[in-house]
């Protein structure tokens, strides 16, 4: 397989190249305008805008309104405004009419905001109501104060916008949602082009810090690399990104690559892909020779991996955006991050007298201090069971301690228990 690194645009129509040299055309209008280069030689396109600034932005246009909502926060860099605006004028002209859209790794999710806007104020549908559900593994205080600052100027947008707090592997990708990643780091781009394969879903992607991690999760995209490193003038960054690329065309996919003025971003490749209206043929195993990856390869962060699992449905319906709803903010998070209730187990003999031993019985045993607490007793078998060793009935029940009582705390209980059962249950015995 030979590897150019010169295909950008290759797939581009002449309209889509048309309208993409406005889209640059405009943002080098733009860059201009606020001497973006001279601030990026002067170290200072990273400074973060703040409400002085507010000047620079005095237009009505669409832009300035929405720079003067991000003066106003105070924490977005400069540099960061202008990427998020680009990204989301190349998505929303080569997606206009997409109604869901899932902002992936998304930090302070402005570009969730920006394509709000500008479906909002889209001259070639007014009607459209598009909504945005964005997941990243936390949800920086940042996000509020931008959403505060966005909402009091466009109250709108009020049930138009959510924000989850988890992993990608929970995130459920579906075809009526794009999925959209800017700056998606490392393995996080690999992991949403693999979401948008799974479930069908249109993509867009800005892939950002091309590192040789990417390749240890595939044996034949690291052996690729060192046979094409070595004969081929090819950087790391191709490579991948012809490979992910390739990923999503093995898989139906039509790619279209835009190029965001260097101006704006250094990192400024972007895959816009979309399936065909018929579903594609199978790929080939040749032809994708070990490339499809599984989501189970890329792990979560340690803080997530104790957690309940859960889904993150980001489908266009009413089920998934209602689940949506009660996953999303900051306090559904807390409070899916508190420790489970610990949770043990006590084995019986139980009383010849008394073979249908319930589980409210077994709550008379428990510690006074625990008598009015949520402590929870449930039988693990429906029915006794007879040990034969021991001729005698047995049942196994499940004790489950309330939220924030400790494991040696439990312990303790648990110990306390075992020992008045003999006392308050006259011929039961405990096993174990």
């Amino acid at each position: 397989m030979a590897l150019s690194t010169t295909t950008r645009g290759v797939h581009h129509t002449a309209a889509a190249e048309s309208q993409f040299q406005k889209i640059a055309s405009e943002l080098q209008r733009m860059a201009a305008a606020h001497q973006l280069e001279e601030r990026a030689a002067q170290s200072r396109s990273r400074n973060k805008l703040q409400p002085r600034h507010l000047v620079e932005f005095p237009s009505s246009d669409l832009f300035d309104q929405f720079a003067r909502c991000v003066c106003q926060v105070g924490v977005i860099p400069r540099k960061e405004l202008f990427e998020t605006w680009a990204v989301a004028l190349y998505v929303h002209h080569q997606f206009p009419k997409a109604k869901r859209i899932a902002d992936l790794a998304c930090s302070h999710g402005l570009l969730s905001w920006a394509l709000l806007l500008l479906a909002a104020n889209s001259h070639d549908d007014n009607s459209l109501q598009r909504s945005v559900v964005c997941v990243d593994l936390k949800m920086p205080k940042s996000a509020e104060r931008i959403a505060t600052v966005v909402l009091q100027k466009w109250p709108q947008f009020q049930d138009h916008w959510d924000y989850v707090e988890g992993p990608l592997e929970q995130v459920e990708p579906d075809a009526s949602t794009l999925l959209v990643g800017i700056h998606a780091c490392g393995t996080l781009s690999d992991k949403i082009v693999h979401l948008a394969i799974q479930g069908n879903a249109p993509l867009a992607l800005v892939p950002c810090c091309h590192s040789k991690k990417c390749l240890t999760f595939d044996p034949f995209l690291l052996s690729a690399h060192s046979t094409t490193g070595a004969t081929t003038d090819c950087t790391l960054t191709d490579f991948l990104d012809f490979h992910r690329k390739q990923r999503l065309e093995q898989a139906g996919y039509q790619v279209v690559e835009a190029t965001i003025p260097p101006v704006i971003t250094p990192k400024n490749r972007m895959f816009l892909a979309t399936l065909p209206p018929l579903p594609p043929l199978p790929p080939s195993s040749s032809t994708v020779h070990g490339s499809v990856h599984s989501l189970s390869l890329f792990r979560p962060k340690n803080s997530w991996t104790n957690m309940p699992s859960f889904s993150i449905p980001v489908a266009d319906t009413m089920k998934s955006r209602a689940i949506i709803r009660s996953l999303a903010g900051r306090a559904a998070s807390i409070q899916r991050r508190q420790d489970p209730p610990v949770t043990l187990c006590i084995s019986l003999y139980l009383p010849p007298h008394n073979l249908e031993l319930s589980a409210d019985e077994l709550k008379l045993a428990l510690p006074s201090t625990l008598h009015d607490t949520t402590t929870h007793i449930e039988a693990v078998c429906i029915e006794p069971f007879w040990h034969p060793k021991a001729q005698r009935h047995a049942r196994t029940f499940q004790v489950k301690y309330p939220v924030g009582v400790t494991k040696a705390q439990a312990k303790h209980y648990h110990q306390e228990l075992r020992e008045r059962i003999p006392h308050v249950m006259h011929g039961a015995q405990v096993r174990y």
